[in-house]
């Protein structure tokens, strides 16, 4: 399986079957139709694909939250206090106190408890750390980006993208859920939001 960013990004022009590339592009190459691609949408479909599942790897826990250095004067309700939305969070997948409400803005989170906390999938960016059947529907996802983006490639691209979203994200959330429940992790709320629910109820 591939280990690193352009094992991904060769995975997905595989399926294809465009060129692959040398080296993980980091800017934009009018010479190169397969680098842009993936410098194009690399990045925003590991970000949609991480926002499908509470990923057992691309969990975190930050608690307390970062308070925001200023505090709202004007609230509504029970929203008193404001923080900080953390840097690399993708979307939260639990909270800290159940009973605490949450809301979130464009200049923050939102409560009504001074010392929340989240758990949250993260953005993360490592492949080594992705099992196989993430690795795969990642790929598979991306080729189906940049697949409707060539024209020799669209008739793959719808294809592709059907794949994903009735085998392989599918597959690979089964694998993740049922590692979670073989590892027999201890069940604080913590846990069980995830394990219980995967779902994030927004306020």
């Amino acid at each position: 399986m591939a280990a690193d960013k352009l094992g991904v990004a060769n995975m997905a022009l595989t399926m294809i079957k465009a060129k692959r590339i040398t080296a993980f592009p980091t800017v934009a190459d009018p010479l190169d139709e397969e680098a842009t691609l993936i410098f194009d949408f690399y990045a925003d479909t590991l970000k949609e694909v991480l926002s499908e599942f509470a990923w057992s790897f691309a969990q975190k826990r930050k608690n307390p939250l970062t308070l925001a250095v200023i505090q709202p004067t004007d609230t509504i309700g029970d929203f008193t206090v404001l923080y900080q939305v953390p840097t690399d969070m993708i979307k939260p997948t639990a909270k800290s106190k159940s009973a605490a409400l949450v809301m979130f803005e464009s200049d923050g989170i939102y409560s009504d408890s001074s010392n929340l906390g989240l758990r949250y999938t993260y953005l993360n960016d490592t492949p080594s750390t992705y099992p196989g059947a993430f690795t795969f529907a990642l790929a598979q996802r991306l080729a189906a980006a940049i697949g409707f983006n060539r024209t020799e490639s669209v008739s793959e691209a719808k294809e592709l993208l059907v794949q994903y979203r009735t085998l392989s994200l599918p597959a690979a959330i089964s694998a993740d859920f049922q590692k979670d429940a073989q590892a027999q992790v201890k069940q604080d709320e913590w846990e069980n939001a995830r394990i219980a629910a995967n779902i994030w109820w927004p306020l």
